[in-house]
């Protein structure tokens, strides 16, 4: 069945309550998903950021159901996100979602999202804003949904590793990054490393195609808003390129991580732009600080030199192996 917008996947298999006020619905793990081999090959694992396209999804289905036939969601802000538990194949995803307008916008809905396994074991939770618009309309304009207690950055603001860079060998190639992080395709996001100093930042690259699988099954005739890269693959390869640089830094400490790293938590994310197939996303990752085995990282996400991206933390923790225990 063709999609209206670009996603990694079906992450919602089917929908029950769809009030004005709630949305629930459920989602099969299965472990010929798409992405799912790559994530990770010796352990399939239903990706975190996934719960979160399916949350994102049963928002759309939302939308078009309470906001007219033609509107669709399009995630601005993540406020928090947290994961509790592992979803594996065989496994079903419970979403439930309340839905409220914005006190000051009525465009902006505000979601709380809770969402279990169907042993009613906690998989995650998420407090996130969602911009309602009708399809064909151009994407939110950056800086419409500030970071909380921030100034909304300028659309042509620049960092320093954000610019285009000549051309040059880069510090990680792909050879290189396939050797530090253990996802494979289609789920290993970053393709190489410009910029690396262990303790403090990393600059990772990720080009997007059109040939990716998230493109896959969209209908045709389509405005060019429907090609945005899906925000919850944004997140995945801001994190794997954070994953880079905490097993970078380790291995330069003479303490390389025995385990895994992987995604705990996310807060004050905002999602001030897109990025269409012919660009590259370019992360820009910076450690706030360790915490035992805990790392918390910020930084923001590029594209074409915009900013499309703030990330205010998040949190990566090592796990001693891949297991049932691993979110």
């Amino acid at each position: 069945m063709s999609r209206r917008f670009a996603a990694p996947l079906t992450a919602v298999d089917r929908v029950g309550t769809c009030t004005a006020t709630r949305v629930e619905a459920v989602k099969e793990i299965v472990a010929d998903d798409p992405y799912l081999v790559g994530h990770y090959p010796d352990f399939t694992i239903y990706p975190g950021v996934f719960t979160l396209e399916s949350v994102h999804q049963a928002v759309r289905l939302w939308a078009r159901e309470h906001r007219g036939g033609h509107a669709t969601a399009d995630l601005v802000r993540i406020d928090s996100l947290s994961f509790a538990a592992p979803l594996l194949p065989g496994d079903t995803l419970h979403i439930g979602c309340d839905v409220a307008e914005d006190a000051d916008d009525p465009h902006l809905v505000r979601v709380r999202a809770r969402c279990t396994r169907g042993d009613g074991t906690l998989a995650a939770r998420a407090t996130l804003g969602l911009r309602i618009r009708e399809e064909g309309d151009p994407a939110p304009a950056p800086g419409a949904v500030p970071a909380a207690g921030t100034a909304p950055a300028p659309g042509g603001t620049r960092a320093p590793g954000a610019a285009p860079v000549a051309d040059h060998a880069p510090v990680l190639d792909h050879a290189a990054v396939r050797r530090v992080l253990p996802h494979r395709h289609p789920v290993l996001l970053v393709d190489e490393v410009a910029e690396l100093v262990p303790g403090e930042h990393v600059v990772a690259t990720k080009a997007v195609a059109g040939s990716e699988p998230c493109y896959a099954d969209l209908a045709e005739d389509l405005p060019g808003s429907a090609y945005a890269y899906p925000a919850s693959l944004l997140v995945e390869s801001f994190g794997q390129s954070g994953a880079v640089l905490w097993l970078r830094t380790a291995e330069a400490a003479g303490t390389p991580v025995r385990g895994t790293l992987v995604f705990g938590s996310a807060r004050d994310v905002s999602i001030t732009g897109s990025a269409r197939p012919g660009q590259v996303l370019r992360h820009v990752v910076r450690i706030d600080r360790t915490i035992g085995d805990n790392v918390l990282m910020e930084g923001e996400i590029w594209a074409g030199g915009e900013r499309i991206a703030t990330v205010g933390s998040v949190l990566a923790a090592v796990r001693g192996g891949l297991s049932a225990a691993a979110p």
